[in-house]
């Protein structure tokens, strides 16, 4: 039962949380001016009220990062990808987090046909597989890495460099176990599935 007084003011986790969900809803709703807009408070109000690696976070959700580029802001969202990523240590606690963050910021330069950029993401990727020895989680960047690979052979029509990533990462997936989370495993095996039967044709 919740006791808690209505006026009682939210935690620092509960305002985070509410705002995350105005993002979401807006940018769901292709409502990117308002989506846009209500991020970048919630980035403003992270700052002062929430630890480095969860300002990462606020940012990295993947509908919201195409709202900044459909509004013509891309430029902005990359440039706070790049300061909130130096800023946060590695550490193992953020590393999926990490993850999170250069998964949508490929997607991002994918979608604007930033290739060395997406490849240097893609480098990024390995680099958190090899920050620990012994990462039970190791091969999640190392399948991140080449999905975003085929993306920008997708992007690019090379059919030969997809269907050799695309035959190489389905089999990585069906044996990933508890390294990657089973409903990301369903979503990418359903985009490299499809890559593989398009060529097919």
């Amino acid at each position: 039962m919740n006791t808690r007084n209505q006026h009682e003011p939210r935690t620092p986790n509960e305002e985070a949380w509410s705002r995350w969900d105005l993002v979401d809803q807006l940018a769901s709703l292709g409502r990117c001016d308002e989506a846009v807009r209500a991020q970048q408070e919630l980035l403003d109000w992270a700052r002062d009220a929430l630890t480095p690696d969860r300002l990462l976070w606020v940012m990295s959700g993947e509908a919201p990062a195409r709202c900044w580029m459909a509004v013509g802001r891309h430029e902005e969202w990359l440039a706070i990808f790049r300061e909130l990523l130096g800023r946060v240590p590695r550490q193992s606690a953020n590393r999926l987090q990490r993850l999170d963050y250069l998964r949508t910021a490929g997607l991002v330069l994918v979608g604007l046909g930033h290739r060395d950029d997406a490849l240097r993401v893609a480098g990024m990727m390995r680099d958190l597989a090899e920050e620990e020895p012994g990462w039970p989680r190791a091969l999640w960047p190392q399948i991140e890495a080449r999905v975003l690979e085929l993306r920008l052979h997708d992007a690019a029509g090379d059919r030969v460099a997809m269907r050799r990533d695309a035959a190489a990462i389905a089999p990585l997936l069906e044996r990933s176990g508890q390294a990657v989370e089973a409903s990301r495993v369903r979503e990418l095996l359903a985009y490299v599935r499809g890559i593989l039967e398009d060529l097919s044709k």
